[in-house]
């Protein structure tokens, strides 16, 4: 059984999500007859950059290109002085999305050059935050990008120095190249331009790798904060790859791993980090002991009525708003089955309505006693279900309504499948469109990157599911009201 961990920095950063916004709000507010025009990649990831080349937005090949008409979107690296002095001068519309870190560390390194000191850089030569940094540095600099380096530089250092970093370098190497230039010039100005982002995915990167047998590193191959987040993940001696999408995972390394790290780079999209996730998470197929299909299900298994499992939604307090959810969810879950019934009757062996019911019914049967008390509300709900009616069907459906953990076969496990599927068409006691009720989770529990991406992963297998039962009802589900046939607004 694998078990994948997703680190809760992975995705994108305060700076990549700026630049973007930006970005998005000059296509909104273009006028007939302007373009945009981006001044090198807005990003280092090449799924976003295909993105934003389908609507119209291509990078400035020639400074020669910008004009009047023309709106100019700073890189999140910033761009060099020079190039920005020279498109201001074409009667380009400039719109600055330079990373607030990068714009600090050229802020900082100007006032520096001012006083007459020489920049010491601890960067990337050919990266483009580098070339703009180093532009600021009117009395000149030097770049490094390792001690070795450094050790080559250091007797020709003759005039005053300070220092800066690349916003995404290592923060423990940067420690070090501190620690050796103080050694050898004594005291001199050391800026800490290390974005704090980049700290806590290195750290939570390092973390994550001691605890896995495998690390998968998401993003593009030209991002400098992704490639050292492999780097110091590797390390730790962690085994480590660095992929830009599912397609490149190294599938025969990964499938004798039990458990497996998944991070991402500052620029990596949640969609990307999804796929690669809900692949990792398919390696092996399902995670737990197979439940037969309803076809075989053993009749000894006792299947309560609608009754008594409304009298234990008495007995283990439900409250309202939660009891409403599961009567909408059981209208859901029950209109499907007897269209698939209607539509597909060859793929049951016997009705399985009333079994599909009574797990509708019960799936939240523990919620509120974990919002008061803690815990996972499905797999205590499962616990009580299988010693309440010693069904593990029944008890399987409401330990997997969340997410289902194998590859999804709705004709095998029509059960736990329909009663998930319809609790994803159910906010509070309204039915909703499939992207309607993502928006409705989103908001309310994806405070974080990692949270988002989790909740995205579970509705594209949720999606998977609907066209499975598309299959199986021969009704178009994704907007269909279950109540007149109606589109759900």
């Amino acid at each position: 059984m694998k078990t994948v961990h997703i680190a809760k920095t992975a995705g994108f950063c305060m700076g990549v999500a700026l630049a973007l916004k930006k970005l998005d709000q000059a296509i909104a507010s273009k006028k007939d007859g302007q373009t945009i025009v981006t001044q090198g990649p807005i990003i280092h990831n090449p799924q976003i950059l295909k993105y934003y080349r389908e609507k119209g937005v291509f990078e400035c090949r020639s400074l020669d290109e910008p004009g009047p008409q023309t709106i100019v979107v700073i890189r999140a690296h910033g761009i060099p002085l020079d190039v920005q002095q020279t498109i201001e001068k074409t009667g380009a519309t400039l719109m600055d999305a330079t990373c607030p870190k990068v714009k600090k560390a050229q802020t900082l390194i100007e006032k520096h050059a001012k006083e007459g000191r020489h920049l010491l850089l601890f960067g990337e030569k050919d990266h483009p935050e580098v070339k703009g940094l180093v532009s600021y540095a009117r009395e000149g600099f030097t770049v490094f990008e390792n001690m070795e380096e450094l050790e080559t530089i250091l007797p020709t250092l003759a005039q005053p120095c300070f220092l800066v970093a690349q916003t995404t370098q290592d923060r423990a190497e940067f420690q070090a190249v501190k620690t050796r230039l103080l050694e050898a010039l004594g005291e001199l100005p050391v800026m800490d331009t290390i974005c704090t982002a980049t700290k806590q995915r290195q750290e939570e990167a390092i973390a994550l790798a001691k605890e896995v047998d495998y690390l998968v590193v998401v993003g593009g191959k030209n991002s400098g904060n992704t490639r050292r987040l492999a780097q110091v993940a590797s390390a730790t001696g962690t085994p480590c790859c660095h992929v830009e999408c599912k397609e490149e995972l190294p599938l025969d390394d990964l499938i004798d791993c039990t458990t497996i790290g998944l991070t991402a780079g500052a620029s990596t999209p949640e969609d990307v980090i999804n796929e690669v996730y809900l692949h990792l998470r398919e390696l092996d197929g399902p995670s737990l002991p197979d439940i037969p299909p309803l076809g075989i299900m053993n009749p000894s298994w006792k299947v309560p009525s609608a009754d008594q499992c409304m009298k234990w939604w008495d007995t283990y307090a439900m409250i309202e708003n939660i009891r409403l959810h599961s009567l909408a969810v059981t209208h859901v879950a029950l209109s499907i089955t007897r269209m698939a019934l209607a539509h597909s009757p060859q793929v049951f062996a016997f009705d399985p309505t009333r079994s599909v019911e009574a797990a509708a019914l019960l799936h939240d049967l523990a919620k509120a006693y974990c919002i008061y008390y803690g815990g996972n509300h499905a797999q205590v709900g499962a616990s009580w279900v299988m010693a309440l009616t010693g069904n593990p069907a029944i008890a399987q459906a409401v330990l997997h309504h969340i997410s289902w953990p194998g590859k999804v076969d709705v004709k095998r496990h029509f059960l736990p499948l329909v009663v998930a599927y319809s609790d994803k068409r159910v906010r509070h006691d309204t039915i909703v469109s499939l992207d309607d009720r993502l928006e409705d989770l989103i908001h309310r529990y994806g405070e974080t990157s990692a949270r988002r991406t989790k909740i995205r992963t579970i509705f594209q297998q949720v999606t998977t599911i609907e066209h499975q039962l598309e299959q199986l009802t021969g009704v178009s589900l994704h907007a269909y009201s279950f109540d007149s046939r109606r589109l759900v607004s």
